[in-house]
């Protein structure tokens, strides 16, 4: 399973990528740091999941948010953000984000989502090869 972190934060994405592959089944992290650098990783690659922050030095997570769910792209997207007010939930439930934690107080959740998806995941991959192995 392949996951990518966008967020200005050198320090928040150093805290993400350590919680990140401590969870079993996490194979890839990506990361970027502005909204540009993430449409690149975006066009040359397909994570499974993506974790995105709001304020970007360049552009909006949001806006990254709409390019993925409207792309079709069976991307994952949790919204990690120190913006959490009422209009920035209503507005990325509005764009389908998965999900949406608050910087300061749902660090935490992050870990239990990807564990869920990656034994989804695993299951999903496990079945994939049993059906080719046939």
């Amino acid at each position: 399973m392949e996951v990518l972190i966008v967020d200005d934060s050198a320090d928040i994405r150093e805290i993400l990528k350590k919680i990140i592959l401590a969870v079993k089944g996490i194979k890839k992290v990506s990361e970027a740091s502005s909204f540009s650098e993430a449409n690149v990783l975006l066009n040359e690659s397909l994570p499974d999941a993506a974790i995105i922050d709001i304020q970007l030095p360049d552009g909006s997570g949001i806006e990254i948010l709409k390019s993925i769910k409207a792309s079709g792209k069976k991307i994952v997207v949790m919204m990690l953000s120190n913006y959490t007010s009422a209009p920035y939930r209503t507005k990325c439930k509005a764009e389908k984000a998965d999900y949406f934690f608050d910087k300061t107080t749902e660090f935490n959740h992050i870990t239990n989502v990807l564990e869920s998806l990656s034994r989804n995941w695993q299951v999903k991959s496990l079945a994939q090869s049993q059906l080719n192995a046939t």
